[in-house]
């Protein structure tokens, strides 16, 4: 699911037309499901300024079910 979701904020950043210091600018994230947040480690300072255009997206997330 993180890597799904560092692929996500990727592709918003490279689509948005602003300039980015580091391609891929996102390098990682931490998801936390329970209570619907998540953290993104970027690759550049300037890429995470950036980044904070986007706050307030919402993703619908849903998990497979377990076996």
């Amino acid at each position: 699911m993180q890597q799904e979701l560092v692929e996500f904020f990727n592709t918003a950043m490279t689509s948005s037309g602003v300039p980015l210091k580091a391609t891929p600018p996102v390098m990682a994230a931490q998801l936390n499901v329970e209570k619907s947040f998540a953290f993104l480690e970027f690759a550049a300072l300037e890429d995470a300024t950036e980044g904070m255009a986007l706050d307030g997206i919402t993703l619908q997330v849903c998990e497979p079910p377990y076996e």
